[in-house]
């Protein structure tokens, strides 16, 4: 059971590594046109202790959406500030220190990608 558990950890962290190196263009439709976006996403610092800031260059997002997940799949309650058209803030203080799924949708132009991050105690 110990090694099935450990199996697939190590395949989450496998999938949600190989989509982090994942920054390529992203195809979307907008108001009925296909159009090609450009989304490089930052999550700093990472592991975070208070904050996890999430910041887009290139091409803003429309009706984002946030959810944050931990490895064993329960979804965790997220307040997300945000600070300005491509920054968001989400407050992880009341997180325990583990590792978590960050997913970002975006239903405006059909944007959706996870990120994994880890919450550290001081």
């Amino acid at each position: 059971m110990k090694r099935l558990l450990l199996l697939l950890i190590l395949c989450v962290f496998g999938f949600v590594g190989w989509v982090n190196g994942q920054q390529k263009p992203h195809i979307a439709r907008v108001n009925g046109e296909v159009v090609k976006k450009d989304y490089q996403v930052e999550l700093f610092p990472n592991p975070a202790f208070e904050y996890l800031n999430i910041k887009s260059s290139g091409d803003n997002f429309v009706d984002p959406a946030f959810e944050v997940v931990s490895l064993i799949g329960n979804k965790v309650r997220t307040e997300v500030v945000k600070i300005d058209d491509s920054q968001y803030r989400i407050p992880v203080r009341q997180y325990a220190a583990g590792h978590y799924i960050l997913i970002i949708k975006d239903n405006g132009t059909l944007y959706r990608r996870a990120f994994k991050f880890q919450k550290v105690i001081r």
